[in-house]
């Protein structure tokens, strides 16, 4: 009794925060479908009108919803019959749409990923950007070490490289996301998270981006399937393992993108409520062997890391330059909440690390005091939106996006995932077939999200408390764009399949009664 109601407690208490954000989220995305739908070509607008058009025809007549339902279900057993030769066709053309967009989209751009990947060639430039932003060493330690082993090629084909790499990244972490979700929830959930996973990300062009963003979307859904994993293996040796790679996995995701470490702060606090309601009792000694393990590996890597920045002579590190975290913080309070180069140049202009820290301190509280509380609780409110709400996830959001290679190709100007996702070749904020159809997408996550509220199981939980803080942090430091999202998508798409599951068997349910009773009539 006393275990249900502290779950209950811990449910009703997430849920003050999850369900609010939810919404806002929801609010502003709904917001943008009709923008986007105007926006898109004259030939699609027309296309999609008379989709849309003959659907509602179909399903306001009886004979049109039963001739659709019959469509339907012929479909649905003949896939059910053949669903491995369909999932062949569908791996292999995933494949291929993801190779063909690697192919057309690969480019150079004017913002963190071309500064990363001249850093790894050893032409940093500008040459102290290392120093003021620590956070990206690790993604240019990899590449560099990819640039050396394929022979120290050219921008353009390395590049190339490192996004077919991400091809790896993205796909691995759904193979991962269909583990956990088959370990903690039901095989039936699978669909749901595997439609949402490709439709939103795996066919989408941040395929042909490599930075942070792809690596941290591995590193969350590899984070879930280890702590999962801690429930699942019984051995005491696999557990051993699954610590071991909880360290190197936290370290790692620490110096990729330092918030991913907000869902093992979310374990801690399932783990906190679950114990509250447990009578105390001192830890095993394979519990304690498996926490020093944990820590043991964590503490490597770390160590590792720093002694290889700082013998390191591949571009220039100056610890002391590094912006605090309090320059984020107030860079998040100003404008859309995103990045403002004005507050950039005051962080670089400060020498000493101790009066930086004062004069962004001192940015904090004047931003505070000149927004008020009720402003800043509106401006927070935008800011969730902006935060949130876009589907293409900040897709050509950020300065120079991306220019593809060979961008003055007449032959390659009209293929199709140049038409779809680049203006002539530059990446812009006109995308809007692509992003007209991920906005819808993303409207119905957020909404299953929403719907997630009820779920007060531990493991959904769970979810809801990663999905809170993430939110909480991208309110509080740099935000304004729905690109930083991309790190916590796994447990988004996990959360709204497991919501989605349990809606279809409601629907399915109410078929089966109102048959029932139409047979009974």
């Amino acid at each position: 009794m006393k275990f249900e109601k502290l779950q209950r407690i811990s449910n009703y208490f997430v849920n003050l925060f999850f369900l609010p954000l939810i919404f806002i989220s929801l609010l502003g995305a709904l917001g943008q479908i009709i923008g986007n739908f105007n926006g898109m070509r004259v030939k699609v607008y027309a296309v999609v009108v008379a989709i849309i058009a003959l659907t509602f025809m179909l399903a306001s007549s009886a004979r049109g919803r039963k001739w659709g339902n019959k469509i339907i279900g012929k479909v649905k057993r003949h896939i059910l019959r053949q669903r491995r030769v369909y999932l062949v066709i569908l791996i292999v053309l995933t494949l291929l749409w993801q190779i063909w967009m690697v192919m057309m989209l690969s480019g150079t751009s004017a913002w963190d990923p071309v500064n990363i990947t001249r850093g790894a060639m050893g032409h940093a430039e500008p040459k102290l950007y290392f120093s003021y932003n620590s956070n990206t060493l690790l993604l240019m330690y990899i590449e560099r070490l990819v640039w050396l082993i394929i022979g120290q090629p050219g921008f353009q084909t390395l590049v190339l490289v490192l996004n077919f790499g991400n091809i790896i990244l993205i796909d691995l972490a759904l193979v991962l996301m269909v583990s956990v979700t088959r370990r903690w929830f039901n095989h039936r959930t699978v669909p749901f998270l595997i439609f949402f996973c490709w439709t939103l990300f795996m066919v989408t062009p941040w395929v042909a981006l490599t930075y942070t963003d792809d690596w941290a979307f591995l590193l969350a859904a590899c984070n879930l399937w280890l702590v999962s994993g801690l429930t699942y293996y019984q051995r005491t040796w696999q557990k051993y393992i699954l610590a071991g790679g909880i360290g190197i996995s936290l370290m790692f995701s620490y110096f990729m993108k330092p918030p991913l470490v907000i869902f093992y702060i979310a374990v801690l606090i399932v783990l906190f409520f679950q114990k509250g309601c447990q009578k105390w009792h001192r830890p095993t000694f394979q519990a304690s062997l498996a926490v020093i393990i944990g820590l043991l590996c964590a503490t490597a890597f770390y160590a590792g890391m720093q002694t290889y920045t700082h013998y390191q002579h591949v571009v220039t590190v100056d610890a002391r330059l590094a912006h605090p975290a309090t320059h984020f913080m107030a860079m998040g309070m100003t404008g859309n909440g995103a990045y403002n180069n004005a507050d950039v140049e005051m962080d670089q202009s400060i020498k000493s690390p101790t009066k930086r820290q004062k004069a962004n301190m001192n940015l904090i509280k004047q931003r505070l005091h000149a927004f008020g509380p009720v402003n800043y609780l509106k401006f927070l409110v935008q800011k969730q939106v902006n935060n949130t709400a876009d589907g293409s996830f900040g897709w050509g959001a950020d300065g120079i996006f991306l220019i593809v290679n060979h961008v003055t190709s007449a032959r390659l100007k009209h293929t199709l995932p140049r038409v779809l996702f680049t203006d002539g070749g530059v990446v812009r904020l006109n995308s809007y077939e692509y992003r007209f159809y991920a906005q819808l997408l993303w409207s119905i996550v957020l909404l299953l999200l929403l719907l997630a509220g009820r779920q007060a199981g531990w493991k959904s939980q769970l979810f809801k408390y990663g999905i809170v803080g993430g939110m909480m942090f991208l309110l509080l430091f740099e935000g304004g764009r729905s690109r930083y999202l991309i790190q916590f998508l796994p447990m988004y798409f996990i959360l709204a399949a497991v919501s989605a599951e349990r809606v279809w068997r409601q629907v399915e349910s109410w078929q089966k009664n109102h048959r029932q009773l139409e047979d009974v009539k």
